[in-house]
């Protein structure tokens, strides 16, 4: 499998960070090549092109694994997204979305930067189908994906984990999980879009592949996840 070099990283507007005042780590991004230094870079492709967005739940391991199965099928570009959607606007501005034509279609990992009590669920249920109708602008081939357990004892009121979110706001709980993707599942019935349940495929194993205290997984995790990313997006669009 290619080892994973991020083209660009992202420095501003922060998940906790709404007023832009630390010019803090938001978010990266790899194009399929190494002249592609913004999701809404084109070049001329043999292949049909697809973007996978998530953040780092979906990690080097995942996005590796998606490239090696991909070869030869679909160029990929990936966006490690900074936030969910409260001032997520600033960011599809920044990213030039009303560019994005070049894409047979998008998969869309909701994520955990968006919890209680950042984003509420009915601060969700009104800002994911603005952000939705904005991604159909380009493209009719959405999949969005919900999000993965979180452990039973996951700390509370700290920095939750190595990679992030790292946010003591934040309602880091597996009932958390189960109420955003019940939110999820509404918004994507009332908007048409393809859900893959990656949460139903990840909570059997979650024992086995997550890491303790963690809301990341292990390399195993990663690759199981991927796998189930990739079967779904070649059965539905390749």
């Amino acid at each position: 499998m290619q080892a994973v070099n991020w083209t660009r990283q992202y420095n501003g507007q922060s998940p906790g960070d709404l007023d832009n005042k630390n010019n803090g780590f938001a978010g990266r991004f790899l194009g399929y090549d190494a002249n592609i230094m913004s999701p809404s870079d084109k070049l001329p492709s043999e292949l049909p092109v697809m973007l996978i967005v998530g953040d780092s739940i979906i990690g080097d391991i995942s996005v590796s694994f998606l490239r090696h199965r991909f070869n030869g099928i679909v160029n990929i570009n990936f966006l490690q997204q900074p936030h969910h959607c409260k001032n997520i606007d600033s960011w599809l501005n920044e990213w030039k979305i009303d560019e994005w034509t070049q894409y047979h279609c998008i998969f869309w990992f909701d994520g955990m930067h968006g919890f209680p009590n950042r984003v509420t669920e009915a601060e969700h249920n009104i800002l994911t189908p603005i952000l939705v109708e904005r991604l159909r602008k380009n493209t009719p081939n959405l999949m969005w994906c919900n999000c993965t357990p979180i452990p039973n004892d996951m700390p509370q009121g700290q920095r939750n984990s190595t990679k992030g979110p790292n946010s003591k706001e934040q309602e880091l709980t597996n009932e958390s999980v189960i109420n955003r993707n019940i939110s999820i599942k509404k918004e994507m019935n009332e908007l048409n879009v393809e859900l893959l349940d990656i949460y139903a495929k990840m909570k059997p194993l979650q024992h086995l592949v997550q890491k303790p205290q963690d809301i990341h997984f292990f390399p195993k995790g990663e690759m199981i996840m991927a796998n189930h990313i990739y079967s779904k997006l070649k059965e539905k669009y390749f």
